[in-house]
């Protein structure tokens, strides 16, 4: 029973743990990272040299240095795009390694798949563990595992019927907060956001 509690304290701590979840960053990032570092250190350059008016040379050097903190936290790319000149700089490759870090990037994890894949971790130690204690923690896993798929496609069809109908959006809420208690309207929001 005690390494029942510990295994379904587990999954809940874990669960709680989706959002703030950052994958490793891409080479693509690592290079739209360093792209960056690289252009600010060139518009400093540039301000100072054509000796820009107050605040822009400042500026310029605070963002430079502001990206090297970023460039640390990412990690150096395996393969240094080029940057020794400004045409380099703003050379359609480097347009294009943005465009791919920007698209990366907007790709969260899906919390659902994680939820799914912790649920199947957990169903899997439960049957290791045996026992009547293991079979039914299993057993309520499996129950959890099909309503929150079951939830999933309710919020997934609800999100389609927006897109194809924007102008019901309204009536469509509204008619959502007088059916839904306020702790499905929470659980909605939280799995939305």
């Amino acid at each position: 029973m005690k390494r029942t509690i510990i295994l379904l304290a587990a999954v809940l701590l874990t669960a709680g743990c989706v959002d703030p979840l950052r994958w490793e960053p891409s080479e693509a990032e690592k290079q739209n990272v360093y792209l960056h570092l690289k252009t600010n250190e060139a518009a400093a350059i540039a301000a100072s040299q054509q000796k820009a008016a107050a605040p822009l040379p400042e500026l310029t050097a605070a963002a430079a240095q502001q990206s090297a903190a970023v460039l640390a936290y990412y990690g150096l790319p395996k393969k240094l795009p080029p940057t020794e000149t400004v045409d380099e700089l703003l050379s359609e490759a480097n347009r294009k390694v943005t465009k791919d870090a920007t698209k990366i990037a907007a790709e969260r994890p899906d919390p659902w798949l994680l939820a799914d894949g912790l649920l199947e971790a957990a169903i899997g130690i439960g049957g290791i563990i045996g026992g009547i204690g293991g079979a039914k923690v299993v057993k309520k896993l499996k129950t959890t595992r099909e309503k929150t798929k079951a939830l999933r496609e309710v919020v997934q069809g609800n999100e389609l019927y927006l897109r194809i109908h924007p102008d019901a959006a309204a009536e469509f809420k509204e008619v959502q907060g007088k059916v839904q208690s306020r702790t499905s309207a929470e659980a909605v929001r939280d799995v939305k956001s």
